[in-house]
């Protein structure tokens, strides 16, 4: 028995010592399963993992910024009653109040840009109790300190410190405005001058295109500014004729506990969310005004970042699969050539008494070292080079730094134990084929296939009109499946990769040229933010009368937000337009 298992144990220690001793004498083929591995898994993961680590760094991003989950507007303004109301709905964690207006920006020294520009009011020290009246205005101050929503990013200069600084968008400073500058704000209901000392990034928009919408000029907002709640006020924030005196507020900010905790484009976070937004639609119904409780949903550039990460995601649920296959066939291949180069060794295993088993476990081990270091290795390349690639090719329409690329174990974990039982799979079935034979059949150099004539044979017409490299050619592809198969499958992917390349970027620029060759054909749109002049319209008129005009169409312009009755959809802008001559406006849109 002791003499059994030494014998045993030394077969066991011979095969181990065997198994090094080939991967060494074929370190190229080993590094070629290594390889295929690596690169197989690379895709899968991170393709794959794209996706998630999008919607993960927007949510740390979103969270370290500490913007609102839910804004509540109301057509009669807010007031200290209602903030201490919402306050104390469950779910609440925190409440903030804003002012907010829209008002059109140029320089004091009569520079030519002129903005459309949406303000924002910089946190309240306190919140305003008592009403107010036309001898008794209200302070609203700034603080300068605090745990507050809607953190800023200062990319130059610093915050507003009194009533008579602001800060602008990071945008503005390539429209020519500067630190230091002096600005003229206007609105319908007064002017304000300020003085730029910085500029600054709001998560608020995360889109580098859109600013959101604006109640004057065209209807969007070409960029936002912060400045203190008396600045604003002074010009006439957004507040409703029908505030009255006790209404103190434009809208509030609101934090639901326990969201911060949940990646905000998760069904958890939204399933938590709409519960608070219910509760406090319930408090509006019991008011006498109009409340509009609105969710991340409606920040300019936020859906459809959530709905470009979900097309990440379906491009990488089975876009990788093909890399995967083609990996399976080079696998099987090359360990089939292995296995046909060994018959001699096999052979002689068999022949010592080394059972099948122990032989194919041979090659299963040589399979599975090579692909799981490989697999390894592609699974950190992948998930850090092809999010990042993807991420950076994003950033050019979303404003978001520090991208996370987090190792995701469950996409690893899949992706490497496919791979790794894909080509192991391939090395079974490849050495067990072979050791099916007996040891002297092993031993002796394999004969080659029996002739047979081929399909293309048996067609004369065809046949006799090739050439004998031709033939040769057309024998192989029909005799070496294995191979022929993964030709195949390989020409295909990279056909059709290229074909959804060129079809992406057909389909991209025939939108542009249908939307404004065949949809709006219009080549100058002009706005005027006062009413025209009757002169300027009969100079209008005139030039179309001339020639110098083809066509010309007048019409009232807006951008609004809106949505079904029952509230069950979110908000979505609308671009309205109220029309002098239909017919005119016709040949042009």
């Amino acid at each position: 028995m002791a003499r059994s298992g030494r014998r045993r144990g030394l077969k066991t220690r011979y095969l181990w010592l065997n198994l090094l001793r080939e991967i060494r004498h074929t370190l190229m083929r080993a590094l070629s399963i290594f390889g295929i591995a690596a690169i197989g898994v690379a895709f899968f993961t991170g393709i794959r993992a794209a996706g998630p680590d999008m919607k993960v760094t927007a949510d740390a991003y979103l969270d370290k910024s500490r913007l609102p989950d839910i804004t509540a507007l109301s057509t009669a303004g807010l007031t200290a009653d209602d903030i201490h109301a919402l306050e104390e709905i469950p779910g609440v964690e925190a409440v903030e109040p804003v002012l907010t207006a829209d008002a059109m920006m140029q320089r004091t020294d009569g520079g030519d840009t002129e903005i459309n520009l949406h303000l924002i009011s910089l946190p309240f020290p306190e919140l305003l109790e008592y009403p107010m009246s036309f001898t008794i205005l209200p302070d609203y101050g700034i603080d300068d300190g605090g745990d507050h929503l809607d953190r800023l990013d200062v990319i130059s200069g610093r915050l507003p410190e009194d009533d008579h600084e602001i800060a602008l968008d990071s945008q503005l400073a390539d429209r020519g405005f500067a630190i230091g500058d002096s600005v003229t704000l206007t609105t319908s209901g007064g002017t304000a001058e300020l003085y730029v000392t910085g500029f600054v990034e709001s998560a608020r928009y995360i889109s580098t295109f859109d600013r959101g919408t604006s109640t004057i000029g065209s209807g969007k907002s070409d960029g936002f500014a912060y400045a203190s709640g008396n600045a604003i006020a002074k010009l006439g924030s957004r507040m409703p004729m029908m505030a009255m005196f006790a209404a103190r507020y434009t809208q509030v900010e609101i934090a639901v506990a326990g969201a911060q905790e949940l990646n905000c484009f998760s069904e958890e976070y939204e399933r938590l969310v709409d519960e608070v937004v219910q509760r406090i639609e319930a408090y509006g119904d019991t008011t006498e005004a109009t409340w509009y409780v609105q969710t991340r949903s409606t920040s300019p550039g936020y859906a459809d970042y959530s709905a470009n990460t979900d097309r990440i995601s379906a491009v990488g649920t089975f876009f990788p699969l093909f890399f995967l296959l083609v990996a399976v066939l080079v696998a099987l291949t090359t360990m089939t050539r292995m296995v046909e180069e060994q018959r001699v060794q096999m052979g002689t295993l068999k022949a010592l008494g080394y059972s099948q088993g122990a032989i194919v476990l041979q090659y299963l081990m040589y399979a599975v070292i090579a692909s799981l270091f490989g697999s390894v290795l592609g699974s950190l390349l992948g998930f850090w080079l092809f999010p990042t690639v993807i991420g950076s090719a994003y950033a050019i329409m979303y404003r978001l730094p520090d991208f996370q690329t987090p190792y995701w174990a469950d996409i690893a974990s899949v992706s490497i134990l496919a791979v790794m039982g894909c080509i192991t799979l391939a090395a079974a079935m490849a050495s067990v084929a072979t050791l099916r034979e007996v040891p002297a059949s092993l031993m002796r150099p394999k004969s080659p296939k029996p002739g047979k004539r081929i399909i293309f044979e048996r067609i004369p017409w065809l046949w006799k009109r090739l050439n004998f490299t031709a033939k040769v050619t057309v024998r192989n592809l029909i005799r070496y499946k294995k191979r022929f198969w993964m030709s195949v499958v390989g020409i295909a992917g990279s056909c059709a990769l290229m074909v959804t390349g060129f079809g992406l970027s057909d389909s991209i620029y025939g939108i542009a040229d249908k939307q404004f060759e065949q949809i709006w054909s219009m080549d100058v749109q002009a706005y005027t933010y006062d009413p025209m002049p009757a002169e300027d319209f009969s100079a209008l008129i005139e030039a179309q009368n001339d020639g110098s005009i083809q066509n010309v169409a007048f019409c009232y312009d807006k951008t609004v937000k809106g949505g079904a009755k029952d509230g069950d959809v979110d908000l979505a802008e609308v671009h309205m337009f109220a029309v002098h001559d239909p017919e005119a406006f016709a040949q042009l849109v």
